[in-house]
């Protein structure tokens, strides 16, 4: 009798769809698995994509007759509330920017201490020490109260939100950070290409990239905010609670959106393709890698090489600064090649995204994206700044 029982037990579960329990989080432990699909199931979460149904239950409605209920509506009514959400976090970051810009203007008397246009990209400024603290202040500002309010509102547990690996693999981790500082390489040779082309047509973009205190205090807090504790808080804000919040609706879904999101914090014309270019490495290795801890030492590993690279050049003599560069740059390529070569022979290349199973075309997804206000405020402030932050060269 048993048997039997089981046996119909089995068929009916033949005809039950479950999308939270069909889904799967490719390089992510147990632990993970456990508590995400546990929070997308928790009662009122409007952020989790949840539905079970009966695929032989049929609903009657008047004048259509018996209608068969798909998960499509489920999933667009969690997507369109984690828009809102995102929309909302990102719309303070943009203010809190703003703030600091106008803090900065009041201090210093000048919206840039000594605006740094593309075209004259080779020079690091020097500020106060009063200065050097209040932009760490609000750098690290913008990024943690974002953070906070998503944990306050969303509820998703820690271990979700900002994961660990199956297992440490170092190798990746390494690899992560050559093709990073080989991006980093791109990054700044077409920062410069850029700058000819603006100057060329009378338009500048201020680069405010890195400062020097004027006091030992000052360059210390600045490297520590601007080395450690911003990238950190970039990527569990980016590749951790808006890349694993989307990961739901298919991992491929979640890395554009984490790229999206990325750039449209930055605001800035110029550094748009370096930022997507940036997002979507770290974004995958962050999923091949299935760890937080990866996308991290990345980023840090970009900014020590940013600023150890922009103090250094400030001591050369400026004939010789573009051609030490490009000396550093080859060295920077030369690296990451030999790495990602040693990468490919041990079979660690492996970047295939394994997609949940997702009801929503990909016109649906950006029909739903742009529908949404928030998301539609977002977009204009980040153009607005975009614009104010264009210079014309007289």
């Amino acid at each position: 009798m048993d048997d039997k029982n089981k046996v119909v037990s089995d068929k009916c579960d033949d005809y039950i769809l479950d999308i939270v329990k069909s889904s799967s989080y490719q390089n992510q432990t147990d632990e993970y698995c456990t508590k995400f699909r546990r929070w997308r199931t928790r009662k009122n979460n409007k952020y989790g994509y949840d539905y079970v149904r009966d695929t032989r239950e049929r609903t009657y409605v008047d004048g259509q007759g018996y209608v068969h209920y798909s998960p499509h509506n489920a999933e667009s009514i969690a997507l369109s509330n984690c828009f809102k959400l995102f929309g909302l976090i990102f719309i303070v970051k943009h203010i809190i920017n703003v703030i600091q810009s106008l803090v900065v203007q009041r201090m210093s008397g000048s919206l840039f201490l000594s605006p740094d246009y593309y075209s004259n990209n080779f020079t690091i400024d020097t500020a106060p020490l009063e200065l050097v603290c209040v932009i760490s202040a609000f750098s690290i500002l913008q990024l943690i109260i974002p953070i906070i309010m998503f944990f306050a509102i969303s509820k998703m547990p820690f271990r979700v939100a900002v994961p660990n690996s199956r297992e440490n693999n170092i190798e990746v981790s390494l690899s992560g950070i050559s093709i990073m500082l080989m991006m980093l390489v791109l990054g700044r040779v077409g920062n410069l290409m850029l700058g000819n082309i603006f100057a060329h047509v009378n338009i500048a973009v201020p680069n405010f990239n890195m400062l020097q205190s004027e006091s030992v205090l000052g360059n210390i807090i600045y490297s520590l905010s601007e080395c450690l504790i911003v990238p950190i808080l970039m990527e569990v804000l980016y590749r951790g609670v808006v890349l694993q919040t989307f990961r739901q609706h298919g991992d491929f879904f979640a890395l554009t959106m984490s790229c999206v999101f990325n750039c449209i914090a930055y605001s800035d014309l110029a550094k748009s393709g370096y930022v997507l270019l940036m997002a979507v490495v770290v974004g995958l290795f962050t999923l091949r890698s299935g760890s937080i801890c990866t996308a991290i030492f990345m980023r840090i590993s970009s900014r020590i090489t940013t600023l150890v690279i922009s103090i250094g050049l400030k001591y050369v003599d400026n004939e010789y600064v573009k051609t030490l560069e490009l000396i550093i740059f080859f060295i920077i390529i030369a690296f990451s090649l030999i790495t990602y070569g040693r990468m490919i022979k041990n079979k660690n290349c492996d970047f295939n995204i394994e997609d949940s199973k997702t009801h929503l075309t990909i016109k649906q997804r950006i029909i739903i994206f742009l529908s949404s206000r928030e998301i539609t405020i977002l977009v204009v402030i980040s153009l607005i700044t975009m614009i104010f932050n264009i210079r014309l060269i007289e």
